[in-house]
């Protein structure tokens, strides 16, 4: 063994040493109540992340859907290959799909999600990039999530709490985690079912 090597194990020990100190130090300079503030702020810039980026997905795939059925109705194809029996009900369908394509302004509230969470991952980042914040810093960071979610269109409270058992399960916290049926979270991107259904549903 040479004399390099048997010096190589005491520099890494040192480093290490040095990292533990160096990280002990950050942690003594936190107070316990900011650093709790903290955690729930970052934990409301993920949750809102999440939400957004679900809506965002699922409007746009129902928009590219119903643009879809648009420009295959338009092939006079389709209503030799569906007979006339078909392409009637067929027809409708796509009438359906593009009217709620129009009202709703899918395109529009796709990208609308999209801006939102990306606002909420860079302020994630900032919170981040911060390292120790006090009380006044935390307030000042809570001020521009606000400022972010005043932009925010009506919240879908189920999708919310689906964000959150999926957080819970990613950060092995089983005990957090609320249960949704089946039937309620098919639907979930639609619209809210009541809180008390799943109750009232193992009643019947």
């Amino acid at each position: 063994m040479t004399e390099e090597s048997t010096k190589a194990p005491l520099q890494l020990a040192d480093n290490k040493q040095g990292q533990i100190l160096h990280q002990s130090q950050i942690n003594s300079s936190w107070d316990d109540d900011d650093w709790e503030a903290r955690h729930f702020l970052l934990y409301d810039c993920r949750l809102s992340h999440r939400y957004h980026k679900k809506r965002e997905r699922f409007l746009s795939f129902v928009d590219n859907v119903a643009t879809a059925l648009s420009l295959v109705a338009g092939a006079s194809v389709v209503s030799k290959l569906l007979g006339a029996d078909y392409s009637d009900l067929f027809g409708f369908t796509v009438v359906i799909l593009t009217s709620v394509q129009l009202v709703f302004s899918l395109k529009e509230k796709s990208k609308q999600h999209s801006i939102l969470a990306a606002d909420f991952k860079k302020l994630e980042a900032s919170i981040e990039k911060a390292g120790v914040i006090k009380s006044d810093g935390i307030a000042k960071f809570r001020a521009e999530y606000l400022l972010v979610e005043t932009s925010d269109p009506p919240t879908l409270g189920l999708l919310v709490q689906i964000c959150q058992n999926e957080m819970a399960i990613a950060e092995n916290q089983p005990d957090k985690v609320n249960k949704i049926g089946w039937f309620r979270n098919l639907f979930a991107q639609f619209f809210d079912w009541p809180k008390d259904f799943e109750s009232k549903k193992a009643k019947q």
